[in-house]
């Protein structure tokens, strides 16, 4: 729970932090100042992709933020496509500074397990790990060789869109991912 300043003051500076006082009759009107989810909400959205791409562009005014309910809205918080890969610094990670235990644990395990696949495809090891998933499949699950073979052929088009097609594949390269050298 915060007051009207507290907000103000932990809204996105800039040219959206206008119109103080519409904003303050606004809170008052809602209570806000008794809904515990306006300031963990706030620094979600701050953390959002929507509001870190184009350098903050697409923020709503303050005002808008409150009229439209975005206090009330659950938000999945995806990684910006500028700081993937690495921790964020600067601006965004001083607006994400105590964000990470309001985030989604499952949320954050599929964005290291993509950080860990963006490594393996940056690193040009990517198509050897999937064969190597796809062998390990095979030897464990036996599935039938026409399926096997979509797989491979899958593989030799697109790489990148076989763990769409193939959600088991990505599954077994992390776990081969989390074995430690002896057990591979």
């Amino acid at each position: 729970m915060a007051t009207f300043e507290e907000f103000w003051e932990a809204y996105p500076s800039g040219r959206r932090r206008v119109a103080k006082p519409q904003c303050e009759k606004k809170y008052a009107a809602l209570k806000l100042e008794d809904n515990p989810n306006v300031m963990p909400s706030l620094e979600r959205w701050k953390c959002s992709e929507d509001w870190t791409k184009n350098g903050g562009s697409y923020i709503p005014t303050c005002h808008k933020w409150l009229n439209q309910g975005y206090y009330d809205v659950t938000l999945g918080v995806t990684v910006p496509q500028d700081v993937k890969n690495q921790p964020p610094t600067g601006a965004v990670g001083a607006m994400c500074d105590g964000v990470a235990e309001n985030l989604d644990p499952v949320a954050i395990q599929k964005w290291k397990d993509q950080v860990k696949i963006d490594g393996l495809r940056a690193s040009g090891e990517l198509v050897g790990v999937i064969q190597r998933a796809i062998n390990e499949i095979v030897a464990t699950y036996c599935p039938s060789p026409t399926s096997v073979a979509h797989m491979r052929a899958q593989l030799k088009s697109s790489p990148d869109t076989i763990f769409k097609y193939y959600p088991q594949v990505r599954k077994q390269v992390l776990i081969i991912l989390g074995r430690t050298p002896k057990e591979q």
